[in-house]
């Protein structure tokens, strides 16, 4: 399951701290994975999914989608934001440079899955 694989490796990359998280005014220097907005969680673009992507691979399993179609199971999911009728959102930081991203809500996304790291 592509979804529980990617929540797995997000959770432990995040609590090995190899995740950047910060907050939305840490944002604007464009080193970091993920940013948080309220309730919501602003994953950037081709960041947490390769670093998720390499988590798995350390452990011999390929991870089974692209960062486009894991946004449709997202969305599928009720995990995704839509913004303007897209699944990614362009951001600018402070000195104008630009970078995309997609927005999960926060607490549906940290609860989803249960606790049943075993069965991906």
């Amino acid at each position: 399951n592509p979804l529980k694989l990617f929540k797995i490796g997000y959770d432990q990359l995040l609590s090995s701290n190899e995740l950047v998280l910060t907050d939305k005014e840490g944002a604007g220097y464009l080193n970091f994975d993920v940013f948080e907005d309220g309730n919501k969680l602003f994953l950037r673009s081709n960041s947490a999914y390769k670093k998720i992507c390499k988590f798995w691979k350390e452990r011999g399993i390929d991870f089974p989608c692209s960062e486009r179609k894991l946004r449709q199971l997202l969305n599928e999911e009720g995990l995704l934001e839509i913004r303007n009728g897209k699944f990614t959102t362009e951001r600018k930081t402070a000195d104008n440079r630009s970078y995309s991203g997609y927005y999960l809500f926060k607490n549906t996304f940290m609860n989803f899955g249960g606790i049943d790291n075993d069965e991906y």
